[in-house]
Parts: C-alpha cells; structure tokens; sequence
C-alpha cells in the first residue's frame, strides 16, 4: 500500500444528495412551497414549521445578500454532505441529510451563518493576537469589559502565549458580526482558534476561548 501511494475511496454523492444540494441553493435565492414540498422528509417540518424557515431563509438573504456556491461539495457519503454559499457579506456553512427512504428526501439541514467582524471586533482580535505574543495583565484589562472575568482571562491568555508563543491573526472562522467571533491565531509554535465575546454596550471584551488546533 505505501509503494503503490493507495488513496482511500473517496465517497460519491448520489444522484439525490446532488439535485438535494442544487434544490437547497434554490431555496436560498427565493422560497418556492412546490419545491419545497417535493424536497423535504414528510418529519421534516416537525421541529421547526415551514414559516419558521421561510422567515430563517428571507433573514440569510437579507444580512448576506445573494448567495452563490463555492468551492467543493464535501461529501460524507452518498445520503449526506456540505458545501459553502458566499454572499455580498460573509458566507454560510450548509449541511444536509437525505432520508434513507425511496426516494431520499431532505430530513436535516443546517446553516451557519458567518458575517463579517465588525471594526471593534477585529480590531480587538488584532490586540488579542499581540498579547498572545507579549501577555500584560494591564493591556489585557484594558481590552476586557467591566463585567469580565480578569483572572481567568489571564490565566487563560498566559497558557495560549505559553502553547502558541508569537502569533498572528489568521482568518474569520465564524461569527455574528457584532458580539460574538471565532478566529484563527497562526502562532510560531501552535496555531490556535479563540473565539471573542464583546460587550454590546461597550464594545469591550466580555469573555475568551482559546482551542489550540496544532
């Protein structure tokens, strides 16, 4: 197996996932009920009705614009896979499964909505970074907002400065926009994820996650 650099079999999506996937892009430009009640799982609309994602669907176009796909369609096996919608503004993460039925219907669907951060919020995950780097329990306290913790969030930046060492702000992973963001730290020796609470009266920083990744 090493001499002949044998890949794993990558898994196809089925002729359903793939008009699942095109039929679920659809809906994200503009709600049609007849493909709607073609494409989902009959329990489909069980735990959240049928306005309710109609509403969720008119609210992604609104804060994002026109969504296209992009990039690959990640499958996970013939009945499930994900893929990206860019917008004018941010992109969403949309996840489906089809019902192991003839034929397959939709009977889950996921979308996770990412905006771009705000300027207080980047701007406070670029000071992060640089304490990451250089940990000051008085910088820190400048950052954070009344209501935050002060000795875990320095107990908590310290064991990211010792884990990561001298680091830079990667790219948004996801985020609202405003009061909550998740952020690479591409550090000299680990990279880490930290996603950032702000205060939404003050714009300070309310609470840190650090998750090292490598």
């Amino acid at each position: 197996m090493r001499a002949s650099a044998i890949q794993p079999r990558a898994p196809q999506p089925s002729k359903a996932l793939s008009q699942a996937r095109a039929n679920i892009v659809r809906l994200l430009a503009v709600w049609d009920d007849p493909l709607a009640n073609t494409l989902f799982a009959d329990n489909f609309f069980l735990d959240f009705d049928r306005p309710h994602w109609r509403h969720r669907l008119e609210e992604l176009r609104r804060a994002h614009g026109k969504l296209q796909p992009e990039g690959a369609f990640e499958v996970e096996n013939s009945l499930r896979g994900r893929w990206r919608m860019v917008g004018e503004r941010g992109w969403c993460s949309v996840y489906i499964t089809m019902s192991p039925t003839v034929p397959p219907r939709v009977q889950r669907l996921e979308i996770a909505s990412t905006l771009p951060p705000s300027d207080a919020m980047h701007a406070a995950a670029v000071r992060l970074s640089e304490l990451v780097t250089k940990p000051t329990r008085g910088s820190l306290q400048r950052l954070l907002s009344r209501d935050a913790n002060l000795a875990v969030l320095w107990d908590r930046l310290c064991v990211a400065n010792i884990l990561c060492g001298a680091s830079a702000l990667g790219e948004v992973l996801s985020g609202d926009g405003f009061a909550h963001a998740r952020f690479r730290l591409v550090g000299a020796k680990a990279s880490a994820e930290v996603e950032i609470t702000l205060d939404e009266r003050t714009s300070k920083v309310l609470d840190l996650v650090f998750r090292t990744v490598s």
